[in-house]
């Protein structure tokens, strides 16, 4: 598993790095990879999980930090919204996420996701066991805050 979110991390660090340097060489992994090394693109999408379209990703030094968040078994978390491009892997549990708007969609074990943006947003542990998830964000160095809780947002 460590390995998987090593991998992971590296493919979402470099990413970042030719997203804001597109004139940076990119090697396709056919190419950089041997035939020894298994190479599984669990994710690639401009969209969070509502189908909306990514913010485009800031000119500035990027900082990317890794969140591991355990959520116990059928607890809410408050509503909030994340101001910064963050992608999720569901590692253990089943959870709902919900938008304030309406928009509800569940994930299990083995999904990963880019969460919304910008969108008022809460989550539920609906199984009777942890929900343990990695976050990775994407933000800029000394910017925003990775995520705001909508009481604190008045």
């Amino acid at each position: 598993m460590k390995s998987i979110l090593t991998l992971t991390f590296a493919v979402f660090y470099s990413f970042t790095i030719f997203a804001c340097n597109p004139s940076a060489p990119q090697q396709s992994a056919d190419s950089f990879y041997n035939d020894k090394v298994e190479v599984l693109s669990l994710l690639k999408s401009d969209q969070s999980w509502d189908g909306a379209l990514l913010p485009p990703f800031p000119t500035t030094q990027p900082e990317i930090h890794v969140l591991k968040i355990t959520i116990p078994p059928h607890s809410t978390l408050p509503v909030h919204y994340h101001p910064v491009i963050n992608t999720a892997i569901l590692v253990e549990g089943h959870m709902r996420l919900n938008t304030t708007d309406g928009k509800s969609k569940e994930f299990k074990a083995g999904d990963v996701f880019n969460e919304v943006v910008g969108t008022h947003h809460f989550c539920e542990n609906i199984g009777d066991t942890p929900v343990l998830l990695y976050v990775f964000y994407a933000s800029e160095k000394n910017g925003k805050p990775l995520t705001i809780l909508v009481d604190q947002d008045k």
